[in-house]
């Protein structure tokens, strides 16, 4: 930058009327070309002082590109008028290049427009979350969660989750399979459909939704998973054909693939009747390992037979989790997934959940199937502590209403001090609550208030109890169906339904 007679000025920099920016440095700032760039003839106020001189001056920049600074100057302390005053004028030529946020060449040709997969591998969080471990394993959740809405619908009561040497995963269930036939809009089968175009699935309700009820709302679950996966292989057995994609990265590199499927399509899943022998088999077995075969064999190693040959559809998701995406790593726990497992077989009595661990030889595998529901999930969370009530089932409730099912399990602990509210929406766990648990709490306090009056031991025109008060010691679990839910965001911690609310 040229500067023919270099001044420095530092106060404060203002429009008339309105001080703004306090402490900057006024001249530099406009040399830099904010906020006068491209002006003709723009006038500031710089008050302060300058060398001791000054107290109002003006500027403009100039059509010929240079910033001129002229005014009364006058001693500090004087008064505006014909004594003391001294006229000069500055002259610093040429500003620097405008500020970055401030470029000359903004145009339409820099507006991107990103297509197919490119907003989740550019914006993975808006969908997952996070690319930490809580949205790697949300990868998993998204395919299991298609598998239960199987099962919900009532088309599925296996689902496999297995993990796999360098970090894959494999969800197999035994519902109906993804539809493979050619979708009428897209030109492509069904099954690459769902896996490449975001918000095209079977759950956004209406006469053609294949499901009255379903956790998947946005049908973006599987193609993010894709999109977010290195590798990804879908295998569907529907119609006595076995079809296989593969994907990379969100794009086909193989496509669909049919051949005939004789053979059963789940060779890893198991009846309930076998699967309960196993793992009572599994609870004899002394915790040292034993030899089997040359190979060591842990307590829950135990190969799944092959016990499903009458089962002619189903759906297998493998996909290993793209490091580019998930720089912190791809390593999937256990524990983590176990949780999650655990609880949707409380919330579907009958659904059977298989959870391999094939990373290592000796591997463990976890079944889960719980008859007794979200009332066997109360008592198992209240394991431990000092019931209120013996007989659970006097504080089960479900019902219809609308459309929207309802079941509720409560429970009171004598030792327990603080409340422990868990609530679903269409098996979705949400975590941050929602109407259906400020349903519960106000019919709570409603309810425990209007029995104490009407047994005598609250007076007519006495205050309620608080709700914090009642609530001291309770753990309950809402499950809630909703055809029509509204989740906050993809990752669905919290229900806005207003109607469940009621």
């Amino acid at each position: 930058m040229e500067v023919q007679r270099y001044v420095e000025y530092q106060g404060r920099f203002s429009s008339p009327g309105k001080r703004l920016l306090p402490g900057i440095t006024a001249v530099l700032f406009m040399i830099a070309g904010y906020p006068f760039m491209g002006a003709r003839q723009n006038t500031v106020h710089l008050s302060g002082g300058l060398g001791g001189l000054g107290r109002v001056q003006r500027g403009f920049v100039g059509s010929s590109g240079s910033l001129r600074i002229s005014g009364n100057l006058w001693r500090a302390g004087g008064r505006r008028g014909t004594q003391g005053v001294r006229r000069r004028s500055l002259d610093i030529v040429r500003r620097s290049p405008a500020l970055p946020y401030a470029q000359p060449g903004y145009a339409a040709d820099q507006i991107q427009v990103l297509e197919g997969l490119e907003p989740v591998r550019k914006r993975p969080g808006m969908y997952i979350g996070s690319t930490g471990p809580k949205g790697l394993h949300h990868l998993v959740f998204e395919i299991v969660d298609n598998s239960v809405d199987e099962a919900m619908a009532g088309y599925c009561d296996s689902v496999l989750v297995e993990l796999l040497p360098g970090d894959g995963v494999r969800v197999t269930d035994n519902g109906r399979g993804i539809p493979c036939d050619v979708h009428p809009r897209t030109g492509m089968s069904a099954l690459e459909t769902v896996l490449t175009v975001l918000h095209a699935g079977g759950k956004f309700g209406g006469e053609s939704s294949g499901y009255k009820v379903s956790g998947g709302l946005h049908g973006v679950g599987v193609s993010v998973v894709n999109a977010l996966s290195a590798n990804l292989t879908a295998e569907v057995w529907r119609d006595n054909m076995h079809h296989k994609m593969v994907f990379n990265r969100g794009l086909t590199s193989q496509g669909i693939h049919a051949t005939a499927s004789p053979q059963p399509i789940i060779n890893s899943l198991t009846s309930f009747s076998e699967a309960e022998k196993m793992r009572k088999k599994s609870e004899k077995i002394k915790k040292k390992p034993e030899k089997k075969s040359g190979k060591k064999t842990g307590k829950n190693a135990y190969v799944l037979p092959d016990l499903m040959a009458t089962v002619s559809s189903g759906t297998s998701v493998t996909f290993y989790p793209d490091p580019l995406i998930f720089t912190g790593g791809t390593t999937y726990h256990f524990d983590s997934l176990k949780g999650r497992l655990h609880e949707l077989a409380y919330l579907n009595p009958g659904i059977r959940l298989i959870l391999a661990d094939k990373r290592s030889e000796e591997g463990k595998t976890s079944i889960f199937e719980h008859k007794g529901g979200i009332q066997e999930m109360v008592r198992d969370m209240c394991d431990g502590r000092s019931p209120l009530h013996s007989d659970l089932s006097r504080l089960t409730f479900n019902g219809t209403k609308d459309g929207i099912e309802v079941e509720i399990a409560i429970q009171w602990s004598k030792d327990q001090y603080s409340d422990s509210l868990v609530s679903f929406a269409n098996n979705i766990r949400t975590g941050d609550g929602g109407t259906h648990i400020d349903g519960l709490t106000r019919a709570l306090t409603r309810v425990v208030n209007t029995a104490a009056r009407k047994a005598g031991k609250r007076k007519q025109d006495a205050p309620n109890i608080g709700g914090e008060y009642i609530r001291e010691g309770i753990t309950a679990v809402v499950s809630i169906k909703v055809p029509e839910p509204q989740f906050e965001g993809q990752t669905k911690n919290r229900l806005g339904n207003p109607e469940v609310r009621a």
